[in-house]
């Protein structure tokens, strides 16, 4: 019940993001399982999204700066 509390107010804050796609917004999570999570829930609802946290790789962090610059 909680993680659907979570998601839907998640929603709500990025709706008005979600229809400009000029619009970009960072989500700032308190921990790398909570940014797993946002993250698995953003694919879920087809939403582009960039996560960085200090546990991946260095690889995929370059790359991630270098798609977001494209």
């Amino acid at each position: 019940m909680l993680f659907f509390l979570f998601t839907d107010k998640l929603l709500k804050l990025l709706r008005n993001d979600l229809h400009n796609p000029s619009q970009r917004t960072i989500v700032f999570c308190n921990t790398t399982a909570t940014c797993d999570f946002v993250g698995h829930f953003l694919t879920d609802k087809h939403i582009k999204f960039i996560r960085l946290h200090s546990t991946l790789p260095a690889k995929v962090l370059i790359q991630s700066e270098r798609n977001k610059s494209n």
